[in-house]
């Protein structure tokens, strides 16, 4: 499976007063015990946690409406080789008092990414985050970083709920025999993409990423899709909506499966 980076700014709006999915509290992450297996000390991995913290507000913050204020918790557990890297994206083991799937999954996801100092030792951790309710009095946009961190930067002054934009870049080779023609046909369903992202958005408001997709045509001609990597934005509605406006296109020639990036993000108008 071909990996991609998270594109280094995305930006997304958190809810404008009056917006019918605005949450009256949002959650703000805080560090709590990292406890240690190895020969290091937490003091050695506080630092790289502490400026990524950043993650977990806005992976809690993107699927969970608070109109009560209320306390979580999240324990992620992994495993750091010698070089400072999370030895498997699978080895990230989550644990977390809210029901939703989507926190562990979505953090999972840019965890794999964070690079700790390489301290030529293994060390097993297991990182406490707390999520404390705040009043939902700020706007804002938060910015995805490079290496798996978030950062929440406030607006001043008024704000309007983004358009949201969906935009698909080959993934392969662009100057293979017919790619350039196939994106033409892909591209067509762009309108019905975007009515398909701004379908959820009026149910997620933050809900924004990208896929890396594949495309290949039925016995017909017809287009079929696989996800091959869903990044951050796991949502099986907008996946299926997504299947059903490529199986409304058709190629003269897909005989060759081709894969595109697709990206979702908010423009503010």
């Amino acid at each position: 499976m071909k990996k991609f980076t998270v594109p280094v700014f995305l930006l997304f709006l958190v809810p404008s007063a009056g917006f019918a999915a605005e949450p009256s509290f949002l959650a703000k992450a805080r560090l709590g015990e990292i406890a240690v297996r190895g020969s290091s000390s937490s003091e050695a991995f506080a630092p790289t946690i502490e400026s990524k913290i950043g993650i977990f507000e806005y992976c809690y913050n993107s699927y969970n409406t608070l109109r009560e204020p209320r306390s979580d918790s999240l324990v992620a557990s992994f495993a750091v080789g010698k070089d400072g890297r999370i030895e498997s994206g699978s080895s990230i083991r989550i644990k977390t008092t809210v029901s939703d799937v989507n926190l562990p999954d979505c953090s999972r996801q840019l965890m794999k990414r964070w690079r700790f100092p390489p301290l030529g030792t293994r060390n097993e951790l297991a990182v406490t985050i707390y999520f404390d309710p705040v009043s939902n009095t700020t706007q804002g946009n938060y910015v995805l970083t490079p290496g798996g961190g978030a950062e929440f930067v406030p607006s001043f002054g008024g704000s309007k709920l983004p358009v949201s934009l969906v935009k698909i870049d080959i993934a392969d080779d662009p100057q293979a025999e017919g790619a350039k023609e196939d994106l033409l046909v892909v591209n067509q369903a762009l309108r019905n993409l975007r009515a398909c992202y701004n379908a959820r958005r009026l149910e997620i408001p933050l809900l924004q990423g990208e896929w890396l997709i594949e495309v290949r045509g039925d016995k017909n001609g017809y287009a079929v899709i696989d996800v091959l990597d869903h990044g951050v934005l796991i949502d099986a509605q907008l996946e299926r909506c997504f299947r059903e406006q490529f199986s409304t296109l058709k190629f003269t020639r897909l005989d060759i499966p081709r894969r595109y990036r697709v990206r979702f993000f908010p423009a503010q108008v």
